[in-house]
């Protein structure tokens, strides 16, 4: 069995692997398209993609041995825009067609893109409540059917389901803890 994997990683960001952080406030060229004016501060996550390429075999229910050898690839993309007022927004997307991963036979391309709002209220002394809602497989795509091969085949089909969550976070106490300390290092002060 040879497996050879291949990643790719791009978008606006200093190398590969770093996340970088803009803010747009003339006109600048991005991948072709013109920008101006004042934008909000943009975190690009960029795109993400990858193919797999394997030759893989696996027994199967009646018996014979099944090559897996499609390739299975992954399109992504995601990104998040800091609004004002304490307020963001993450945008992302992901394209996942037919193949083979493993002893998976995907049978169905899958679509799906979410999308989330969050925003921290600050409570002065109360400490901070940040708000994030968001709705996964919005355009409700997000159906997926496979194939597991082996001593027993089993098939799977999963409907789209489209889910909203709303989590509420309060952070108290975050930086006016009663808490001084037992005055560790005074010694070492007072030496120097």
């Amino acid at each position: 069995m040879a497996v050879m994997m291949s990643a790719v990683t791009f978008g606006q960001s200093d190398s590969l692997t770093t996340d970088t952080t803009m803010w747009y406030n003339q006109t600048q060229q991005l991948d072709g398209i013109v920008v101006k004016g004042n934008l909000p501060k943009t975190r690009v996550k960029g795109w993400t993609a990858y193919v797999i390429f394997q030759d893989y075999k696996s027994p199967s229910s009646n018996g014979t041995i099944i090559t897996l050898d499609r390739p299975f690839a992954s399109l992504g993309w995601q990104n998040d825009l800091e609004l004002p007022h304490d307020w963001r927004l993450n945008i992302e997307a992901q394209y996942l067609p037919r193949g083979d991963y493993n002893n998976f036979r995907i049978t169905r391309t899958a679509f799906k893109s979410s999308v989330g709002v969050q925003h921290d209220v600050n409570l002065r002394r109360l400490g901070t409540l940040n708000i994030d809602l968001r709705c996964y497989d919005l355009q409700n795509t997000n159906r997926s059917e496979s194939i597991v091969y082996g001593l027993r085949d089993i098939t799977s089909k999963n409907p789209a389901r489209r889910t909203f969550l709303l989590d509420l976070t309060w952070k108290f106490n975050e930086a006016h803890s009663k808490y001084r300390g037992s005055g560790a290092g005074d010694k070492q002060k007072a030496r120097m």
